[in-house]
């Protein structure tokens, strides 16, 4: 795999993830809208909330399995001591060195 190819590839993967993320973030907006404009009477959870709750941990599971290096399919994390951090917008793998992002 060329350097260009595992930068193309893990953008898409980063996007993939944010595009994830942020549609259960809408979710919980338009969730939040509509009991605004039609307050319930009783207080417990509706179907909606599941939903909500079951795309965000669908959402963190996809992320995990879909968020690592294309060439040697490791998660990017700290190389600091002391942070045990996966990195949002890492320049090159821990693991094998590839780059990750196109400045370098």
């Amino acid at each position: 795999m060329t350097n260009s190819e595992a930068i193309r590839q893990f953008k898409i993967r980063r996007v993939q993830c944010l595009v994830a993320l942020a549609v259960g973030a809408l979710l919980a907006v338009v969730r939040a809208v509509y009991d605004e404009a039609f307050p319930r009477v009783n207080a417990g959870p509706s179907a909606f909330d599941l939903i909500i709750f079951a795309w965000f941990a669908g959402a963190i599971v996809f992320c995990m399995l879909r968020y690592r290096c294309p060439a040697c399919h490791s998660v990017p994390y700290s190389e600091e001591p002391g942070f045990a951090v996966v990195l949002a917008f890492p320049k090159r793998c821990p693991k094998c060195k590839s780059p990750l992002s196109a400045e370098q």
